[in-house]
C-alpha cells in the first residue's frame, strides 16, 4: 500500500525555481524527477539526499526523469553526476529520461564511465522500464506529479515544448557585464561549462537570463545582477 501522502516517504528540493523528487518506488528501486531549473544549492540539496538515501546499499536501480528540465548549470549537474560516480559499485542499473535539449559531452562522457547506464529515448519508454523493475510504481509517480504543480510548473511548461532552441551562456566574463550565448541546434552538445537553457528566441532566452541572474546565478560585486550585455551567436550548423 502507498502512504497517504504520496510525499511522505520522498525528499521534495526545491528553490522555487526548481525542484527536486527522490525516493525509493520499490525495494533498491529510487526514482527522482527535475523540474525547471536546477542551480548550485538545488544540486547541493540533492547531492546530500542522494548519498543518504543509498548509504551502503547494493544493487540498486536508478530512474531519473530529467524531461521537465528548462535550465541548468553545467558545474552544478556535475555535482550530482560526481555523487553518483562516487557510488558506481553500489548500483545495477541507472536509467534517464534527459531534457529536450542536447545531451553535453560531460553528460556522455559520464555515462560512458558508469558502464551501467542507458539513457530512455521516450518517456513511454522510461516508463516502461520503471515499470518493469517496480510494477507499482506508475501509480505512486501519478501521486506524486499531482501534487508537484507549484511554482516550477511554468519551467515544466516551457521544458515540454518540442519547438524551442538551446542556449549556451558563457558566465566567465559575468563579473564585468558581458556574456555570450551560443545557439546551438539539435544534436549538438555543448562542450565546456556554463548555462543552458531552452527558448524560443533570444529575445526568450534573454528574459530566462535576467531572471537567473537573481534566482539562480551568483551576485556580483559591482553592479545589479541582471545589468549585464549578451551578445548572441551561432554555433556552426545553427541558425
Amino acid at each position: 500500500m502507498f502512504p497517504a501522502d504520496p510525499l511522505g516517504d520522498f525528499d521534495h528540493l526545491t528553490n522555487g525555481h526548481g525542484s527536486v523528487v527522490l525516493g525509493w518506488v520499490d525495494h533498491c528501486v529510487m526514482y527522482a524527477r527535475f523540474e525547471g531549473s536546477v542551480c548550485a544549492d538545488l544540486a547541493a540539496q540533492f547531492t546530500a539526499a542522494f548519498m543518504i538515501r543509498i548509504t551502503n546499499l547494493e544493487a540498486v536501480r536508478y530512474f531519473a526523469d530529467s524531461s521537465a528540465l528548462a535550465s541548468y548549470d553545467m558545474v552544478a549537474m556535475a555535482a550530482v553526476l560526481d555523487s553518483m560516480l562516487a557510488k558506481r559499485r553500489q548500483f545495477k542499473l541507472v536509467t534517464v529520461l534527459p531534457w529536450q535539449g542536447s545531451l553535453s559531452g560531460q553528460a556522455e562522457r559520464f555515462a560512458a564511465a558508469f558502464g551501467c547506464f542507458e539513457f530512455a529515448q521516450t518517456a513511454a519508454s522510461f516508463n516502461a522500464r520503471l515499470e518493469a523493475a517496480a510494477p507499482l510504481a506508475a501509480g505512486l509517480v501519478r501521486q506524486l506529479r499531482s501534487r508537484l504543480n507549484s511554482a516550477t510548473q511554468p519551467e515544466a511548461d516551457v521544458a515540454a515544448s518540442q519547438a524551442l532552441a538551446m542556449y549556451s551562456f558563457d558566465l566567465t566574463q559575468f563579473e564585468s557585464g558581458h556574456l555570450t550565448a551560443t545557439r546551438l541546434p539539435r544534436g549538438v552538445a555543448p562542450t565546456r561549462g556554463g548555462w543552458l537553457c531552452l527558448a524560443r528566441d533570444d529575445q526568450h532566452a534573454l528574459e530566462l537570463a535576467h531572471r537567473a541572474a537573481f534566482t539562480e546565478w551568483a551576485r556580483p560585486a559591482k553592479r545589479r545582477p541582471d545589468d549585464f550585455l549578451v551578445r548572441f551567436v551561432s554555433a556552426p550548423g545553427g541558425r
